[in-house]
């Protein structure tokens, strides 16, 4: 065999590979996304003393069991979730994360029990309404997509008014080799520029959330 030939029965033999990789029928399986959302840096917040608790997220999605759907070259799709299947509670946890990365004491309460009368300051809950990734495979590439829709509130204890807000966010790409962690990446970043547009549109003070004027 010739250089030249040699050369071109390696690139089908990348050809083929990239296609069976990348486009293999799915067989329904479910695969875990991880949702982990960090500030640039650690912050020290205006009033470190004010005590926050995050609450599960209400989920209004049309299907609430799963987080996406990846559909393959050849047929058949592949569907994402979240560890343990909640994706209320994991959107939640990221939600609490962020804002003690932020600098503020934050608290993560299972759903149903009441704070502790003055422990609390501000009870944060919502809903989400949209949250969806999609990854497309196409020959030589797969095209993802993440869209969503998240309403945050914030009851405040000192005088019992409620600051609400909605965090809309979409964000897509296009890759030539797919892997879990990129989709995983994209839907992280999706709800870092979101809960990012809450810090810019809100403010905490005297102990209480307020949006922004």
């Amino acid at each position: 065999m010739t250089g030249e030939a040699g050369r071109r029965a390696g690139l089908w033999v990348l050809v083929v590979s990239i296609f069976c990789l990348g486009g293999c029928a799915g067989k329904g399986e479910v695969i875990n996304l991880d949702l982990t959302v960090k500030p640039m840096a650690q912050e020290v917040a205006p009033d470190e003393t004010v005590k926050i608790v995050v609450e599960p997220l209400q989920d209004q999605r049309p299907d609430q069991t799963r987080l996406g759907i990846r559909t393959h070259l050849t047929g058949g799709a592949t569907y994402f979730n979240v560890p343990g299947g909640k994706t209320s509670e994991a959107v939640a946890r990221t939600l609490a994360d962020y804002l003690r990365y932020k600098g503020w004491q934050v608290g993560f309460q299972t759903a149903g029990l009441t704070p502790a009368e003055g422990k609390t300051d501000i009870l944060v809950s919502g809903t989400i309404r949209e949250l969806w990734a999609t990854a497309k495979s196409r020959f030589l590439s797969t095209k993802m997509e993440v869209k969503s829709s998240i309403v945050v509130r914030a009851q405040n204890n000192v005088d019992g008014s409620v600051a609400s807000i909605t965090l809309d966010g979409a964000a897509s790409d296009t890759v030539w080799f797919f892997t879990q962690t990129k989709l995983q990446d994209l839907v992280n970043s999706v709800l870092k520029d979101s809960y990012h547009k809450l810090m810019m549109d809100t403010r905490i003070e005297n102990r209480a959330w307020r949006l922004r004027e």
